[in-house]
């Protein structure tokens, strides 16, 4: 791992700029998206996390997890 990476939950000020980072990749998903997880948590009575990976404040990647 490159020294200047962090790895770190979001928090729900983060998710706009998840989102947007979800928008932007190729290979971008609904189901990555936190109105998605919300949705279905609220269905479901589960929960879900966010991973985000930073380059200095810069995000640059990250895994969206579903929890039961």
């Amino acid at each position: 791992m490159r020294a200047d990476l962090s790895v770190r939950p979001l928090r729900d000020g983060d998710y706009a700029r998840w989102s947007q980072l979800v928008a932007d990749a190729a290979s971008g998903s609904i189901y990555a998206l936190p109105a998605y997880l919300e949705t279905l948590c609220s269905a479901t009575g589960d929960r879900f996390a966010i991973i985000g990976v930073f380059q200095g404040n810069e995000m640059v990647g990250g895994m969206p997890l579903y929890l039961q």
